[in-house]
């Protein structure tokens, strides 16, 4: 039997068709093409079918990288990598196919994958989609979480959120000794501004609020939104004399804040508080608040300490 008779029956054997390139754009199968070539690729008038891309889109795709690979005159092998043709002439089929150039030999190999190959194919397929589906109900359950944590309107922690992650701050606090902060803040004023502005302007000065306060406090602080116009941050790590310097920071930066030309500056009042190590949180964000009151009744636009 001769060397060429064997090739091609190994080629068949293998479940694949080998086209040889004589011109550019111009392949000619070598031998008798394999069982499933005939049965996908109709037979051309005068033969077997030289151009099975015009059949399949996939093969379609992979034959232009084939001839931009031929054309460079580089040496190698270029895979399509493995795909399942829909309905190809009443067929599903899993395929794959290869450019191969070595010297003056040029040709396409496109290869029927085994019914084991496939199988494993579509469940490593069907297992992508498995992932895919778990890691966008990952992302929705971040998502709504983060909705259920969020002011809808500053985008703050609400204060449920707040808080839980309050006591966290605090038990590390007590556990390391280091020191933590409370400070509450409250716009000045802001019912005469819905009063003589309109609601949609007093949202306009809480969102303004809710924008300055984290561009000017660490990632590590807290920030909540704690009701109305009442905003609640924990600070850990500083001293009174820092918290102070931080709450004088935030209330100038406020006075200096321009909403909208149309509507007036507004000021903040600030109640400041720090942690004693033992007392339950409450009794900290209650000390805070009577801070806020002080500074409210002291004439607004001011900082106090408790």
């Amino acid at each position: 039997m001769s060397s060429e008779r064997v090739a091609a029956d190994i080629l068949k054997a293998m479940d694949m068709a080998v086209l040889q390139r004589t011109a550019p754009g111009e392949y000619r199968l070598t031998d008798t093409p394999p069982a499933f070539y005939d049965e996908m690729f109709p037979p051309d008038p005068d033969g077997p079918c030289n151009t099975p891309w015009r059949h399949s889109e996939m093969l379609r795709f992979f034959y232009e990288s084939a001839e931009e690979f031929f054309t460079s005159g580089e040496n190698g092998v270029i895979s399509s990598g493995s795909w399942e043709e829909d309905d190809l002439c009443g067929h599903n089929q899993a395929l794959t196919a290869e450019a191969v150039c070595y010297g003056d030999t040029q040709a396409v190999t496109v290869r029927l994958l085994t019914e084991s190959y496939a199988r494993r194919l579509e469940m490593l397929r069907k297992a992508r989609t498995v992932l895919l589906e778990r890691e966008k109900m990952q992302n929705d359950i971040t998502r709504y979480k983060q909705k259920a944590s969020t002011d809808g309107l500053t985008r703050l922690l609400n204060r449920a959120a707040f808080r839980e992650q309050l006591e966290e701050k605090a038990a590390c606090a007590r556990e390391t000794g280091k020191s933590l902060a409370l400070v509450m803040i409250d716009v000045d004023n802001f019912k005469r501004i819905n009063d003589s502005y309109g609601h949609q302007a007093g949202d306009q000065v809480l969102c303004a609020l809710g924008n300055l306060l984290p561009a000017n406090l660490r990632q590590e602080d807290l920030i909540g939104r704690y009701g109305g116009e009442e905003f609640i941050l924990a600070v850990p790590g500083v001293s009174e004399e820092q918290i102070l310097t931080v709450a004088e920071k935030l209330r100038k930066k406020t006075s200096e804040t321009v909403v909208d030309p149309a509507l007036p500056m507004f000021t903040i009042s600030v109640g400041c508080a720090l942690y004693r190590h033992g007392e339950d949180i409450d009794e900290c964000i209650r000390r805070a608040d009577m801070a806020l009151y002080a500074a409210k009744h002291g004439g607004r636009n001011t900082v106090r300490m408790l």
